[in-house]
């Protein structure tokens, strides 16, 4: 849940080895319609010390929500190590200003929240 009106309903992600890439399925909610149009979603692939190393193309929350939105994050490139992806909500019209959210099964809060950590082997 965001502290703008924004929640992610439920997600899933996995990471399959076999093709070096995380599958993200997220779907959302509004609490207010106009957030549609202020708000982008960023989905990343951090390293252990927060170092971006594979970002999809951000995206705008203006289609109908509630929808599965589907992102997938190459890991083909990626060395060996511990890695997490993570999910961004930010303001598009205020410096990329990012919005504080809190995962209600954990309670962890913060402006970048983890979907998935997961380990590439050699």
């Amino acid at each position: 849940h965001y502290e703008n009106g924004i929640t992610i309903v439920d997600y899933v992600a996995d990471y399959n080895p076999s093709t070096d890439t995380i599958r993200v399925v997220t779907g959302w909610d509004v609490a207010d319609q106009d957030l549609l149009q202020l708000y982008n979603v960023s989905f990343q692939i951090l390293t252990d010390d927060w170092q971006n190393v594979v970002q999809a193309p951000d995206k705008h929350l203006y289609n109908d929500v509630l929808k599965w939105y589907v992102v997938e994050l190459t890991t083909a490139d990626l060395p060996p190590g511990d890695y997490r992806a993570v999910v961004i909500v930010y303001d598009r019209y205020r410096s990329s200003a990012k919005v504080t959210g809190v995962i209600s099964a954990s309670g962890e809060t913060g402006t970048i929240l983890p979907v998935l950590h997961f380990t590439v082997e050699d």
